[in-house]
């Protein structure tokens, strides 16, 4: 299990989940936000600017999110589960307009991620995946970009074959 930074320690603590999670059992990520909890894992700075929830037998069951940094110029995906669980496959990725993908994919208890990479002010691609679920999306950074990079969303709920 990989470790968890140590802000993310000190909300669990604020309602006891840290010590449920190191006694195995199963604590959730409602002691902070879940926006708040992607943020923090991105770094400081970050801003959560748009999301998407897998939903599966009527119940989330992660969201990914895309968060951006406006002063370092730089953007994160973090896929988070709504609580602590069975290693399950998740990704989380990004790619900034003529940039590499950065992503994070394997099987985890509660998040993959963060997936960073520098991304000006323009356009970049992100998504991610639960299980067999895919998910992928375009969306502008700024107001500019938003005049040559219109926000789209493709293979939404796509099972991976």
């Amino acid at each position: 299990m990989r470790s968890l930074p140590s802000w993310v320690k000190t909300a669990f603590i604020g309602c006891g989940a840290l010590s449920a999670l190191l006694a195995g059992t199963a604590p959730t990520v409602a002691a902070s936000p879940p926006s708040a909890v992607a943020s923090g894992l991105c770094g400081p700075g970050y801003r959560v600017i748009d999301t998407y929830d897998f939903v599966q037998d009527d119940r989330p069951r992660a969201t990914v999110y895309l968060t951006y940094n406006a002063a370092q110029k730089k953007v994160c995906t973090v896929n988070l589960r709504p609580s602590y669980g069975p290693a399950l496959h998740l990704s989380a990725y990004v790619q900034a307009e003529e940039g590499e993908r950065v992503a994070n994919a394997g099987q985890f208890h509660l998040y993959a991620g963060p997936a960073r990479s520098g991304a000006g002010d323009g356009c970049v691609r992100w998504g991610g995946q639960y299980r067999t679920l895919q998910w992928h999306a375009q969306a502008p950074l700024t107001a500019d970009a938003a005049a040559w990079c219109p926000a789209s969303r493709w293979a939404p709920y796509h099972e991976a074959s």
